[in-house]
Formats: structure tokens, C-alpha cells, sequence
């Protein structure tokens, strides 16, 4: 698909459709470079094109170049002053640049334009807990999204970060009763468990999950690593071999693999 690209915006270096195609695909491939240089390019003919402006926003994030990728946000919100979506994207490119009075002005703005609560309630809690200030993170899901499966999951997070274990159990617990499709409620939920050595909650949690969706790669992933922290090593390895098999590049796999095999078998090659 790249090749056949690169032959049309070669022909046509000024075809905005084709050129912000193939910048998408360097930007994803990792040669954001190139990426630029061909948005720059077709920007200076047709300063107007929108999605090339967003695109090289996203290559210049991608870079490294926050202030200038706020740049293009800031002009699109010039343009689009009630696009939500927009003052969210403001709000990430000035937490990345260690802005957190104005990220939190742009949050805001996105909150009353209608950006989803689990979202905004989300970016504020970061923010909160990179000061350490978990009450007002708590504060933060109460008033937003409390009550919630969402509000519920964020709680415990929080709880978590202070190591404060129980409460987060009991948070985690509760978004599993919400909405016990959560896949992520149920992984939290066990993970606590297992930080505070309850693998036989733990055990029955990720069963359960399992028993649903048997190739559940996070499920999978934490169960081998339960039933290693319980001493149950055969049955472990059995489940880490059916994740490479799932996942053959997850080198947390292969790391797991090789401890067992090596202090199980004596595997070492």
C-alpha cells in the first residue's frame, strides 16, 4: 500500500488525500520525519487542507515537537471553538509540555462542550496524582462520575497509587458488580488480590474471566503469573505456551517462559 502511494504522491505531491494517507502510515511505521517533510510540502501549496494540518499535528507529537503541534490545535480551535474533541487534544499537548494550570483551563472548556465525563474525570485524576493530591482525585470521580462503573474503576486506581490495597479491592469489586463485563474491572481486581497474596480470590476471579473469554491475552498473562506466585510451575508454563502461541512477539511472554523453563527444567538454551 506504501509503495503504491509514494508512486502517486511522487506523480502528484500536492494530492492532499493520498500524501495524508501515507504520512499516517510513516507516522505509525516510525519514520515521522518523512512524514513531516511531505505534510510540509503539501501545506505550503494548500495551507487550507484541514485533515493535513491535523496529521502533522500528530507527526509533530509524535517528535517530540509539542509546541508546535499545539500550534495547529490551537488554530483548528480558532476555527472550531465547539469542537470538544479539540480542547482535549489541547489539554495533552500542554500537560506534555508541564502546563498543568493551563491544561486543566482547556479541560474544562472540553468538559462544558460535552466531552465524555469518563474522559475529562480521567485526565484530572492523572494530573492530580502527578502531585500527589489523591483527595482531590477522589474528589474529582465523586463529583464527575460517581457511583459509576467507571467512577468505581478510577477510584480504585487511585487507591492503588496510595497503597491503600482494601479500598481499591473494594472499588474494583464494585465496578465488576456494575458492569461485570469489564474485562479490565476483573484484571485490577485480581491484581489486587495477588499484591495482597489472596490467590484463591485471585484464582476464581481469573477463572471466571477466562470461562468467558478463554483467549483473554490479559487474562491469560495474569493467571500464569498467579499460579507462579502459588508454586503451581507446570501449570503455569502450560498457560504461558498457550499465550506464545496467541502472542509469539510478547517478549513479557518469552521473559516468563524462560524464567520457568530455566528454573523448572533447567532450560537455559
Amino acid at each position: 500500500a506504501r509503495a503504491k502511494l509514494v508512486e502517486v504522491t511522487g506523480s502528484h505531491p500536492y494530492y492532499a488525500a493520498p500524501v495524508v494517507l501515507l504520512a499516517e502510515i510513516d507516522i505509525n511505521s516510525g519514520d515521522v520525519t518523512r512524514a513531516i517533510s511531505g505534510l510540509e510540502v503539501l501545506l505550503e501549496e494548500q495551507p487550507d487542507q484541514v485533515n493535513a494540518q491535523l496529521m502533522l499535528g500528530s507527526a509533530y507529537e509524535a517528535a517530540g515537537r509539542f509546541d508546535a503541534a499545539e500550534q495547529i490545535v490551537q488554530k483548528q480551535i480558532n476555527a472550531s471553538p465547539e469542537d470538544a474533541n479539540l480542547h482535549f487534544a489541547l489539554t495533552r499537548l500542554l500537560r506534555k509540555q508541564d502546563k498543568p494550570q493551563e491544561a486543566r483551563l482547556s479541560l474544562l472548556n472540553a468538559e462544558k462542550l460535552g466531552l465524555d465525563p469518563f474522559l475529562v474525570t480521567t485526565q484530572f485524576v492523572e494530573m492530580d496524582l502527578a502531585k500527589g493530591d489523591f483527595e482531590s482525585a477522589l474528589e474529582n470521580v465523586s463529583s464527575r462520575i460517581g457511583g459509576t462503573a467507571n467512577g468505581h474503576l478510577l477510584a480504585g486506581r487511585i487507591h492503588m497509587a496510595r497503597r491503600n490495597l482494601d479500598k481499591a479491592e473494594a472499588e474494583f469489586r464494585k465496578a465488576v458488580n456494575l458492569d461485570p463485563a469489564r474485562s479490565n474491572a476483573f484484571a485490577l481486581l485480581i491484581t489486587v488480590y495477588a499484591q495482597q497474596n489472596k490467590l484463591a480470590e485471585a484464582t476464581k476471579e481469573v477463572e471466571a474471566l477466562l470461562a468467558r473469554s478463554p483467549d483473554d491475552v490479559t487474562g491469560l498473562t495474569l493467571y500464569g503469573n498467579v499460579l507462579s506466585q502459588g508454586g503451581d510451575y507446570e501449570k503455569a508454563l502450560e498457560i504461558f505456551e498457550k499465550l506464545i502461541v496467541l502472542q509469539p512477539d510478547s517478549d513479557q511472554t518469552l521473559n516468563n517462559l524462560a524464567y520457568l523453563y530455566a528454573s523448572q527444567h533447567g532450560d537455559l538454551e
